[in-house]
């Protein structure tokens, strides 16, 4: 019996990534769960300085959601 180094590589490498996809969801799914209530709170009973922070929550929500969809679509299936 071979045992193709290779592979066993190729597999180290797999779960390895899935390791860094199911960290990085782990950590915007918090941001998501923290950001949107603040967001909503600032929205609903915020004055101009709070509108302000919702709007950069909102930014910083859109961006981290982006980096993680574009991580995900670029490792290789």
């Amino acid at each position: 019996m071979v045992i193709n180094m290779t592979e066993i590589n190729n597999n180290d490498n797999k779960t390895s990534e899935l390791e860094q996809v199911s960290l990085k969801l782990k950590k915007l799914f918090w941001t998501w769960l923290v950001g949107l209530p603040v967001l909503i709170l600032c929205v609903v009973y915020g004055d101009t300085a709070q509108l302000v922070l919702a709007g950069f929550i909102a930014v910083y929500l859109f961006f981290m959601t982006k980096s993680y969809l574009n991580y995900v679509s670029s490792i290789d299936s």
